[in-house]
């Protein structure tokens, strides 16, 4: 009789270790979207406190692809403007010329 008292005490505790293992990963996955969630709330923060400046940005690569610039010389353009100090260029990480995407900094230039 003791023996099967301690064979379910033993398949108790085991089940309690499982579910504390699925606890502690639940835990962690929640801590890590919480995180994640704060990290993109404070992006969106960003972009509407520069919403004018990357339309600014957006027209200016819009009037270059308009005057009929290719992609490669319109990244040009904006990496000698980035150097010569033009902020709105400094903003642009990469042209994804493929995608026809633009890709901005979360950063201000400068900025730490």
């Amino acid at each position: 009789m003791e023996r099967g008292v301690d064979e379910v005490s033993s398949k108790q505790a085991a089940a309690w270790k499982k579910v504390d293992k699925v606890k502690e990963a639940q835990e962690r996955r929640v801590g890590e979207l919480r995180a994640k969630e704060e990290e993109d709330r404070r992006r969106g923060e960003l972009l509407e406190l520069r919403a004018g400046e990357v339309d600014s940005l957006l027209a200016s690569l819009r009037a270059g692809l308009g005057r009929g610039m290719a992609w490669t010389a319109l990244q040009e353009l904006v990496d000698e403007s980035a150097r010569a100090g033009d902020q709105l260029a400094a903003m642009v990480v990469r042209l994804d010329l493929r995608g026809v995407a633009k890709e901005v900094s979360r950063k201000c230039p400068g900025s730490v």
